[in-house]
Parts: structure tokens; C-alpha cells; sequence
């Protein structure tokens, strides 16, 4: 505990004297021209357009929690399944693996992020998203899904991007708690509390999910058990308004599960454990000067993976993956702009991959409803190199039909960089003196829609 929260140390200072400098200036600056200050900032809001006004979006949606029928589901991936372009596959019940896809795309390619936190797993050979690890809160709001050209700033990686967004704390006090059971000793218990004042608030969540499962394998004739499931996971996040102009948003989260599961190790066995703990830290900044928007944000994630097989250990993995931010916005008339730089570092057993991104994106609004963009990034990997990626996107103004309905015909394109994951520099399916060293890919992306209202 002690190795992770050193670095969050370390950046913390810096990174709150760069935003208390940014926002003082920013107050004098709006002070001195004797303009209006902004609206307070409530919370941090993580979209993949960095552009001040979103262009109108062909492959992006945002669904309540009533339209993901949260209330019914414990896990989020179950949770999603159905909706448009979105595919869930479980192997074997609750806490099992799972992927999630979207248009198609593999489940390693698929990003998501919770109050800016991305949950990506860099402990395993394949980065992903554990999914099935991920309880449906109770103060969960929206979740935005993005496909295609509108993940291009989250990076190559990010075929698909679900964005999850919790509630911030209103001022006064708020308590729920809520429990239930089923069948197959099924049990889940959650608690959300939250205070809020003039300028800020704290929510804090809690979930105890546990249930006895079921034996997914019709060849486990040995043990014949079930293969239960066992999670408990906390969320707390807390923003402050130094200023009229300005908002500090921190969010914490820890996961710890143990699963049961069948058909591992050497020789096989069906008496399988693994230990899962997920630790995340993410404090982000928002000021706003009027004219530029500025964006801070720091993040570090740890993993802790063990696994088990007839109670003897068969395989276990630390990995980290460490983001940090910076980006700047602003409109002037027509135009919108944008860009920013990333550095990500990712690191399993002592092994080390760091990846810089920069990137840019403009895009015009005209008032017959026309609107265009183009965006380029750079990516500068340790291993890999540089790549230059781009988006663009167009969308006409729309056409009436019979005085009834318009539509629009709207396009979207980017080729973008996706590179191997960290520990695979070189390709582990054939002996060592045939191997090959691994090279990035480029997956391409086009959207062509056609739009009523």
C-alpha cells in the first residue's frame, strides 16, 4: 500500500500549485475585465471530444440508468447487453471472464472508464477490462458509449470506450442503503452516503455482492461443486470550488474478488481460485478562463492477481498503469480548438513500457447547421516509436422532406495506431529462435449515418 501512494505523493504537490497558479491568474484576468463569472463547475465530465461545443455525433450515445435497466442488473456487462452494436459474453456465470465488444471490435479494445478512471488490467498478457469485476453502483447516472472515430483522443487502443459517470454530492445530506438475495445464495448489499455544501461534496458507495454460482463444466464430474463469486468494491469521489472559475475532482476505488472457476493448471484441475484486488486513484482539474478551458488530471491504477490451482499457487502478476493529462480548449467565432499532451506508463513484474501522446482537433459550426472537424495525434512509444494518426469528420446541414422529417448525411473517418500490449515485444507462438519482433497495427475506422429527426 505504501509502494502505491508514494507516487501519488509525488505528483500531488506539483500538480496543485500548477492549478492554484492557473486559477489565480484566471480570476484576476476575468476580475480585470470586468466580465461575468463562469457557472460553478459541479463536476468533471470525460467525453472523447476535447472540442468546447461536441460536435453533433453519429456514433456516440448516452443511456440513463433507466434505459440500462440498472436497477434489475448486478454487473455492468449484462447490464449493456442489447443495446445497439454492443456484444457480452460470459463463460460460465458471475465474476467469470467476460468481454465486452462494440461494433465488433475485440474486447481488449474496448476502454472504460469510470469518473476518468480506466479500468484497463495491465497484468495480464492481453490489457483489458475486467468487466466482469465491475458492480453497477448505486450512484451510477449515465454511461456514454462511444464506437469508432469518436474514441480517436483515448487513445489507438480505444476501438470502443464506455464512459461511466457517477453522481456529484448536491448540498445537504444523503443516505441509501438497499440489500437483496436469491437463488443460489445470491446476495448483494449497497450503501451510498453523500454530504454536500456551497463548494463541494463527498459520495461514498459500497458493494457486497456474494453468491454460491454454478458448476458451468459438464466434464467437472470429480468435485461437482459450484463456483462462486465474492466482490466487494469501494468508490468515493470528492470535488472542491476554489473559485468561481475552477474544480478539483477526486475519486478513489478498490475492487477485491475472488472467483472459483474450473479447468486450470498443470496437470488439470477443477479446483480453481483467483484473487483479484484493483486499486485506483484519479485527481483531475477544470479551469475555466472564459476564453481557454484548462484540463489536469493524474491517475495511477494498481492490480494485484493471484491464482490457484487444488491450493497451490500457479500464477500471479502486479501490474500499473499511470496516466497524466494536460489539455487546453477554446472558441473563437465559429471555430472551436483544441489539444493537449499524455504520457501513460504501464509496468508488469518490473517491466516497463512509457508511451507519449500528443493531440490536436479544430472543427467549425456554421449556422445552416454544417459542421466539420479534423484532428491529428502523435504517439511516441518506447518500443514502437512514433505514429501520426488522424480523424475527420463532416456533417451537412439538414434537408427537408415533405415538411414531415430532416435528415443528415454524416461521416466519419481515422485510422489509428494500436500497439501490442507490454509484454509482448516479441511473439511468444513459436520457439524463441524463430521469433519475430511484434509490430503496432493500424485499424481503420469509417461511419456513414443517415440521421432523422
Amino acid at each position: 500500500m505504501i509502494r502505491f501512494f508514494v507516487p501519488i505523493a509525488a505528483i500531488v504537490a506539483p500538480f496543485l500549485s500548477a492549478f492554484f497558479t492557473l486559477a489565480s491568474l484566471a480570476q484576476e484576468s476575468t476580475e480585470s475585465e470586468n466580465e461575468a463569472a463562469s457557472p460553478i463547475l459541479e463536476e468533471l465530465r470525460v467525453t472523447a471530444s476535447r472540442l468546447p461545443r461536441t460536435p453533433a455525433s453519429i456514433d456516440a450515445r448516452r443511456l440513463s440508468a433507466e434505459e440500462t435497466a440498472f436497477t434489475s442488473q448486478n454487473s455492468l456487462g449484462p447490464a449493456l447487453q442489447g443495446q445497439h452494436g454492443i456484444t457480452f459474453t460470459n463463460t460460465g456465470g458471475p465474476g467469470k471472464v467476460s468481454t465486452l465488444r462494440i461494433r465488433g471490435e475485440e474486447g481488449s479494445r474496448t476502454t472504460v472508464l469510470i469518473d476518468g478512471i480506466e479500468l484497463s488490467d495491465v497484468s495480464t498478457p492481453q490489457v483489458t477490462t475486467n468487466i466482469h469485476h465491475l458492480v453497477v453502483a448505486p450512484g451510477i447516472t449515465d454511461v456514454e458509449v462511444l464506437a469508432g472515430p469518436q474514441a480517436f483522443f483515448l487513445g489507438g487502443d480505444a476501438g470502443g470506450v464506455v464512459n461511466i459517470r457517477t453522481a456529484a454530492a448536491q448540498q445537504g445530506y444523503k443516505l441509501d442503503v438497499s440489500a437483496e438475495g436469491g437463488s443460489d445464495q445470491n446476495m448483494l448489499v449497497s450503501a451510498l452516503g453523500a454530504a454536500g455544501f456551497e463548494r463541494g461534496g463527498v459520495s461514498v458507495s459500497a458493494q457486497k455482492w456474494r453468491t454460491a454460482g454454478f458448476s458451468a463444466r459438464e466434464d467437472d464430474i470429480e468435485l461437482d461443486d459450484r463456483d462462486g463469486y465474492d466482490n466487494v468494491t469501494l468508490h468515493a469521489r470528492g470535488h472542491f470550488q476554489p473559485t468561481d472559475n475552477s474544480v478539483v475532482d477526486l475519486v478513489v476505488r478498490h475492487v477485491d474478488a475472488t472467483t472459483d472457476f474450473d479447468n486450470c493448471g498443470f496437470p488439470r484441475s477443477d479446483d480453481c481460485v483467483e484473487n483479484y484486488e484493483q486499486t485506483s486513484v484519479r485527481v483531475g482539474a477544470v479551469i475555466d478562463t472564459q476564453r481557454f478551458n484548462h484540463r489536469l488530471s493524474a491517475s495511477i491504477s494498481e492490480v494485484d492477481r493471484e491464482n490457484f490451482a487444488a491450493d497451490q499457487f500457479s500464477f500471479g502478476a502486479v501490474g500499473d498503469l499511470n496516466k497524466y493529462e494536460y489539455s487546453l480548449s477554446g472558441s473563437v467565432d465559429q471555430w472551436d480548438f483544441a489539444g493537449g499532451v499524455e504520457l501513460r506508463e504501464e509496468e508488469i513484474n518490473e517491466r516497463e513500457r512509457d508511451q507519449w501522446g500528443y493531440f490536436v482537433e479544430a472543427g467549425v459550426q456554421l449556422n445552416a447547421g454544417f459542421s466539420a472537424g479534423l484532428g491529428l495525434r502523435l504517439d511516441d512509444n518506447d518500443d514502437f516509436g512514433t505514429h501520426l494518426t488522424g480523424r475527420a469528420h463532416a456533417r451537412p446541414g439538414s434537408l427537408h422532406y415533405l415538411r414531415a422529417a430532416a435528415c443528415a448525411c454524416a461521416q466519419a473517418t481515422a485510422p489509428v495506431f494500436v500497439r501490442p500490449v507490454c509484454l509482448k515485444k516479441h511473439s511468444t507462438a513459436v520457439p524463441l529462435p524463430f521469433r519475430r519482433p511484434l509490430r503496432p497495427s493500424c485499424a481503420k475506422s469509417r461511419v456513414v449515418a443517415l440521421m432523422l429527426a
